[in-house]
């Protein structure tokens, strides 16, 4: 049997440059783990997704570690993925959200996530692939293993990253959700799926979650479990502003689905959404896209073997 080998890709960026801090100490303890373990540092958007991409077509029995938040996952995801049923991936959380952690269990301290890897352990993870049109006619799709959002979230993403430089991460996820509230309005969504209308008319923020949070441990979605073949879609309804901002308070708590004018329904079909007003801006795992009116999100069960 030959030495087990991986690649490791660190985005030295994550959380302000937590990764690249981190990995001095990470990378002995991954050798001691992966004696054949290439090591690639991204320098820009893309990097990620193109080594995991070419890793997993020279190596498809070896794992790709994630060193860094859920944009680094996002990009690893999408090239593992890319034409292909399944992929094989660790996760080394270093960034400012690190959701897709926390929905799988995934230690948050990052040794103890490496420790982790040594106890041969593999969950299979659903994911979700998303496809859309961009604003100048573009065919795109991308997956998703958080959850994706049109509405508030998307604009609440859109502020916090422009805070993330200057603002702790937490911060920035709240105060980006307060003054979305403030400037994005309600939108008028038509949701279907074979044979039912999931939501027609007037919402705040539509989002399909497979995991239970997203910005940074927001409770969207507190029932969903990344392994049930499922996503479930969360509509906060055509609610007063005031309204919103007590659901936004109760986030954290996942006690907002309770409220009125908030609504949960499980789907496993393809899911397609219309806005009828105009373009929608896309959160997925908190990166963003800009698209016509249309998109459809179909499941890919158990897609991600997680180690």
């Amino acid at each position: 049997m030959g030495r087990p080998a991986a690649l490791a890709i660190v985005n030295p960026t994550a959380s302000r440059g937590t990764a690249a801090r981190l990995w001095p100490r990470l990378e002995p303890l991954l050798t001691g783990l992966f004696p054949d373990l290439t090591v690639r540092t991204t320098q820009g958007p893309g990097d990620a997704e193109r080594w995991a991409g070419e890793w997993a077509d020279e190596h498809p029995e070896h794992p790709v570690i994630a060193v860094g938040g859920d944009g680094t996952v996002h990009e690893v995801v999408n090239g593992l993925l890319r034409g292909r049923r399944s992929a094989r991936l660790a996760v080394i959380p270093a960034g400012t959200g690190n959701d897709f952690a926390r929905n799988t269990g995934i230690p948050a301290d990052p040794r103890a996530a490496v420790e982790r890897l040594s106890r041969p352990r593999a969950l299979a993870v659903d994911a979700a692939c998303l496809r859309f049109h961009t604003r100048d006619g573009r065919a795109r799709s991308r997956i998703f293993v958080n959850s994706t959002s049109v509405g508030v979230s998307a604009r609440a993403n859109h502020i916090a990253g422009a805070l993330r430089p200057i603002l702790p991460g937490r911060i920035c996820y709240l105060l980006g959700g307060v003054l979305a509230l403030l400037l994005e309005g309600t939108g008028n969504f038509a949701v279907t799926c074979p044979g039912r209308t999931l939501h027609h008319g007037r919402a705040r923020n539509i989002t399909l979650a497979n995991g239970a949070t997203f910005g940074g441990g927001m409770r969207i979605s507190p029932a969903s479990t990344v392994s049930d073949g499922a996503l479930d879609q969360v509509v906060i309804g055509d609610i007063g502003r005031l309204t919103a901002l007590l659901a936004l308070s109760r986030l954290y708590a996942g006690t907002h689905v309770g409220m009125e004018g908030v609504n949960v329904t499980v789907v496993r079909e393809t899911v397609q959404i219309r806005r009828l007003d105009g373009a929608m801006l896309i959160e997925a795992d908190g990166e963003e896209f800009e698209a016509t009116n249309e998109l459809s999100v179909d499941i890919l069960p158990g897609a991600v073997r997680l180690l």
